[in-house]
């Protein structure tokens, strides 16, 4: 995984949660993941597999391709 994708996706996953003005507890209650998980994906500390960033995605009626590294090249 690049850096680029990486920002990428961090700054996405932070925009996604608050345009469904979600607090990081709620957004990981409803991908059943905690909050501290959140926290480190929109501070770039972590990253997930792409099963999980697509599971995510879907969620939250976006294309399971919206964190891909393709989408962002």
């Amino acid at each position: 995984m690049n850096e680029n994708y990486e920002n990428t996706f961090a700054e996405k996953i932070r925009i996604l949660r608050k345009k469904s003005g979600l607090t990081q507890n709620a957004f990981g209650a409803r991908v059943h993941l905690s909050r501290s998980c959140i926290a480190n994906y929109e501070a770039g500390r972590r990253f997930p597999g792409v099963e999980v960033a697509e599971y995510i995605a879907i969620c939250f009626g976006m294309d399971a391709e919206y964190f891909s590294e393709e989408a962002h090249a």
